[in-house]
């Protein structure tokens, strides 16, 4: 893929994968760097657009430099939805984790809540104007070279989430807070569920495995 076009754009870096999309560094005509989010999965964008509108106009308002808001939709051929957003230098959180694991490092305590202490400083002022993360997960949290996190996808409105989810065919769900897989309504206390399990498998380098029952409304014990 790199090297090669996406629209008007050249892909010049693989910057994570998922199931669901790409997250694509790469220039335009002009040769100005951006990001791409290519969702790999059949989407309308009439089905998203007054949702998405909503959610793009209230991150607009959210001034934070480790915020990395959607600022363009396109169509990618018939099906396929194409996010541009503004170039940051890094990967993603789960590429990142990865390349731990492979080189066998770890994080130390200070380390981990330094890193999740800043995401939950990033979301705050989301969380106070009624927004809420629904897709808070490694693959949406870009890692830059200095270490520090920057936050994608808290754009992504409900109804997008919803599908986005379904597709990832359990890849993300242990990420999730038990409401969140019920579908119940969400407030900032799913996010910092989330954050908890982000908190863990830094610590540990373990993947989340979170198998929640909603019948009995218990966890499976940390290992």
């Amino acid at each position: 893929m790199i090297g090669k076009t996406v629209g008007p754009y050249r892909i010049e870096s693989i910057a994570g994968r998922s199931r669901t999309d790409d997250l694509l560094a790469a220039t335009t005509e002009n040769g100005l760097p951006v990001l791409l989010q290519l969702f790999r999965v059949p989407l309308s964008y009439q089905a998203f657009a007054r949702d998405l509108r909503w959610t793009r106009n209230v991150v607009t308002k959210i001034e934070h430099e480790d915020i990395v808001p959607i600022v363009g939709v396109e169509r990618f051929g018939e099906d396929w939805l194409l996010f541009r957003l503004p170039h940051r230098e890094g990967v993603t959180f789960r590429t990142h984790l990865s390349q731990m694991r492979d080189e066998k490092k770890g994080y130390s305590e200070e380390e981990a809540l330094t890193f999740t202490s800043r995401l939950a400083s990033t979301l705050a002022p989301a969380l106070r104007m009624g927004m809420v993360h629904r897709y808070l997960q490694p693959h949406n949290i870009l890692v830059r070279p200095d270490g520090a996190p920057a936050l994608l996808g808290l754009d992504v409105p409900a109804s997008l989430a919803k599908v986005l989810i379904a597709a990832s065919d359990d890849e993300f769900l242990g990420y999730l807070s038990p409401e969140q897989r019920l579908g119940l309504l969400l407030d900032g206390r799913s996010n910092i569920y989330s954050l908890g399990v982000l908190l863990y498998e830094m610590l540990t380098l373990n993947a989340s495995d979170f198998s929640w029952n909603p019948q009995t409304q218990e966890l499976p014990p940390l290992k």
